[in-house]
């Protein structure tokens, strides 16, 4: 007498529930993963406009260095897209300073940061120089 077992085509609920946990932890891995690569992306887009103004500024004021001499400070404010606004409506801030050396070189510095918060790091800063000759 033999017996014959009827096999089921289907999963057990150990093996469905195990599927769906691993289903689970896979995507909160890629959402944070995306997550990661949307804040990269926002970052070098800030950054890149960021070094754009700086260029922008740092080129106005080669062109006529008069306007902001040494010793001189000036703050520019712009928005979320980067166009230049009032302080009370600003997202960023850009310092300008400029400096004088021994040799008559004036030093015009660019500082761009976050505003109104002041953490102390900058987006981006360069600094450029332009020989301010004789006068």
């Amino acid at each position: 007498m033999s017996r014959w077992y009827k096999h089921k085509a289907g999963f057990t609920l150990v093996e469905l529930i195990m599927a769906i946990a691993l289903l689970a932890f896979f995507s909160t891995m890629i959402v944070q993963i995306f997550f990661k690569a949307h804040q990269l992306t926002s970052q070098a887009t800030v950054l890149d406009q960021a070094v754009a103004v700086a260029g922008d500024l740092a080129d106005q004021w080669k062109s006529s260095p008069q306007d902001l001499g040494p010793g001189q400070v000036n703050e520019l404010y712009y928005d979320k897209s980067f166009l230049a606004c009032a302080a009370d409506s600003a997202t960023y801030k850009a310092l300008l300073a400029v400096k004088e050396d021994s040799s008559g070189i004036w030093q015009l510095e660019i500082v761009l940061e976050k505003y109104p918060e002041a953490d102390d790091q900058a987006i981006y800063s360069m600094e450029c120089g332009q020989w301010a000759g004789l006068e």
